[in-house]
């Protein structure tokens, strides 16, 4: 299912704030500092100025998902909802419990019906 141009613009517009809110305080710190002070995060590089959240995934799921739907697919895939991003467009940040890496895990969730996106917690950085 293809999303149109207003969710695709929303979703790329909400994930961007979302993230510079977390990144603007960190600016001017050292990495140690930037890590606790964004919660003890992990940051985990995936390659060049690619750093996301050890352990965390964003997952969009699909209209009409059913809170027992998502947490069926949080027992099976162990994974845990840290916080909801947003309700009407079904917007969760997740922690993965289980062993694995967060490519596994994406791919996994995208083998799920009910998911219509699945991506690492992707932290945004001006350096």
């Amino acid at each position: 299912m293809k999303l149109d141009r207003k969710e695709n613009v929303f979703l790329f517009l909400f994930l961007f704030l979302f993230l510079l809110t977390f990144t603007i305080p960190l600016l001017g710190c050292s990495e140690q500092q930037a890590n606790k002070q964004a919660g003890g995060l992990e940051i985990q590089p995936t390659g060049e100025k690619k750093n996301y959240a050890a352990k965390q995934v964003l997952v969009k799921f699909r209209d009409k998902t059913s809170e027992q739907a998502i947490s069926n697919i949080q027992e099976t895939l162990e994974i845990r909802t840290i916080r909801v991003i947003s309700q009407p467009k079904n917007l969760y940040l997740m922690e993965i419990l289980a062993g694995g890496s967060v490519e596994e895990m994406i791919e996994q969730l995208q083998r799920c019906p009910e998911v219509l996106q699945a991506e690492p917690n992707y932290i945004v950085s001006t350096d």
